[in-house]
């Protein structure tokens, strides 16, 4: 059965996407899946217990997430500027108004690129991906660079 948050119940669907739908669930859905699923759930957890931490695999520079945070509080700023509720945006982006929440009061919980633009043009806001800042050799900012 479809979850009801945010996405079209199957009901809604076109004999052909619920087709589709159905084919997709049953494909995920599966035995093995499920049990790749528990071992990896229970690899993370002992990593947990034994590190107190879960690896991410990445080491993000803490500039980046003070940057990404600031960010975040702008956009924030920015839906409740427009008089947005965190209903009106998530019915926009397709979620629960609880994932907007969580979104804007824990950017540090590593949210998929995905849902950063599905916030920022809920919200009537665009990321231009063309501007990257980098650093020569020594870690220093060297240069700015804009692609087309």
């Amino acid at each position: 059965m479809a979850s009801h948050r945010g996405r079209k119940s199957l009901d809604d669907l076109t004999p052909e996407q619920r087709a589709k739908a159905e084919r997709i669930t049953a494909k995920w859905h599966t035995p093995e899946v499920r049990q790749a699923e528990e071992r990896d759930r229970e690899a993370l957890a002992e990593e947990r217990r034994a590190t107190g931490t879960v690896a991410a695999g990445t080491t993000i520079e803490p500039d980046d997430y003070l940057a990404f945070g600031s960010f975040m509080a702008k956009a924030r700023a920015e839906r409740i500027r427009k008089n947005l509720t965190l209903a009106d945006v998530a019915a926009r982006m397709g979620v629960d108004h609880p994932a907007v929440s969580r979104l804007e009061t824990r950017p540090f919980a590593n949210p998929t690129i995905t849902t950063i633009l599905n916030y920022v043009r809920a919200i009537g806001g665009r990321i231009p991906w063309d501007r990257v800042e980098w650093k020569d050799d020594e870690g220093g900012q060297n240069s700015e660079s804009r692609g087309k």
